[in-house]
């Protein structure tokens, strides 16, 4: 959660959106009341944990579209921070801002980066090492098309470099954002397609080896590719403040539209790659698998975070419980740290490997959730109250993670 976010009745103004104006529509106003979509939180910070480690530890593979969890990740990101952030006024406002998400993200991406030297990598201090260590602790490396830059050090780090760019953006996009949504929308699904016509145009392969150009490292990692579904977020957010009155209070009608969605979402799911290479096939494959890489199965996670920050049936109900609260919390660390115990155990303790699936598999979970837990009260949270100047006074829970990558 953003330091902003302790500004409540400070909150430095209102903000009219196209006639809807809210009195509680402030800059920096709390998001407690958010606390299901940390909770959803955990879920996508999961998905992505099972993706990486499907096929170990006994786990059997699935085909549910798990890699989506970035996805899910990036429309949050949009929701939240244009909840907290409904305008950007002055440049102290936004540098106040940009400080608050340097110290949300880089503090802990730094750390993980010099555990996977200690742990695994190691430092040979090669031209190739170095180049590929200053591109990644910059978080730039996103920007480059190939795997073995992308993927160096903490492969996982490479969602951080696209959200660092989302944050960078974020001034210009927010800037009058009632009225120029749909051109924002409009051209960040332009720029996904531009993407799909220079990989068509250059006859790039959707895979191929680390030093080599892929539709996967352009469609699926680079920044432009992905800024649709963090402006998508920020549409959600827009469209909530504006209709999320109308979803039903009563806790029964809202249960069953909530599970309702969860449902179809699930079942859409398994059936979206067929669906993404359908409609590839029919205009022009990198198309396809542009949807595929997120845009396809976009609109259900759209639909979720609407519903959901309401939170007024019972699966709001259970993410805005205190356990899944702070398991969202930490879902940021347990992001970050994941591959790192995966590839320590890979390492240094292969045995892991020929263990019961009973034992193994408990085993690298309670590791990882340990270890995500000191990374946040350790390093995640103290450096982001030093950076930013926040008191250290305990707050309601919930509001640790809100506006995370």
């Amino acid at each position: 959660m953003c330091d902003e976010s302790k500004m409540g009745a400070r909150g430095l103004s209102t903000m009219r959106l196209d006639g809807l104006t809210s009195k509680r529509f402030l800059v920096g106003e709390k998001t407690d009341k958010l606390a299901p979509l940390t909770g959803l939180r955990f879920f996508a910070s999961a998905a992505i944990v099972y993706f990486h480690i499907q096929g170990s530890y006994g786990t059997e593979r699935i085909s549910f579209p798990l890699a989506n969890g970035v996805m899910l990740f990036f429309v949050l990101s949009g929701f939240i921070i244009t909840y907290v952030y409904p305008e950007l006024p002055d440049q102290k406002v936004v540098i106040r801002y940009l400080t608050a998400r340097f110290a949300r993200i880089w503090p802990l991406h730094l750390t993980c980066f010099f555990l996977t030297i200690i742990l695994y990598i190691g430092w040979q201090g090669s031209p190739e090492q170095t180049k590929n260590a200053v591109i990644n602790v910059l978080l730039l490396h996103a920007w480059v098309p190939f795997l073995s830059v992308i993927f160096s050090f903490n492969s996982v780090s490479w969602t951080i470099s696209v959200e660092a760019f989302f944050y960078v953006m974020f001034p210009l996009l927010i800037a009058n954002f009632g009225r120029t949504w749909i051109w924002k929308l409009s051209f960040a699904f332009g720029l996904g397609l531009m993407m799909c016509a220079i990989t068509a145009y250059a006859g790039v392969p959707i895979s191929g080896g680390p030093n080599q150009v892929i539709g996967t490292t352009l469609l699926s990692v680079n920044p432009l590719a992905r800024l649709f579904e963090f402006i998508s977020g920020m549409c959600c957010c827009l469209a909530w403040r504006r209709y999320g009155h109308l979803m039903p209070r009563s806790f029964a009608a809202a249960s069953v539209i909530e599970v309702a969605l969860i449902a179809f979402m699930l079942w859409y799911g398994l059936n979206v790659s067929a669906v993404s290479w359908a409609i590839g096939q029919a205009t022009f494959p990198p198309f396809g698998w542009w949807l595929n890489f997120g845009p396809a199965l976009l609109p259900c996670a759209v639909a979720l975070i609407f519903v959901l920050a309401s939170g007024h049936g019972v699966v709001g109900w259970v993410l805005g419980t205190r356990p899944l609260v702070f398991l969202g919390e930490i879902s940021f660390a347990t992001y970050m740290v994941h591959q790192i115990v995966q590839n320590s155990f890979t390492y240094h303790f292969s045995a892991l490997q020929g263990m019961p699936s009973w034992l193994a598999l408990p085993t690298y979970l309670l590791t990882t959730f340990i270890a995500s837990t000191v990374l946040f009260l350790v390093v995640e949270r103290p450096a982001r109250n030093w950076i930013t100047g926040r008191s250290r006074l305990r707050r309601p829970i919930g509001q640790e993670a809100m506006a995370a990558p």
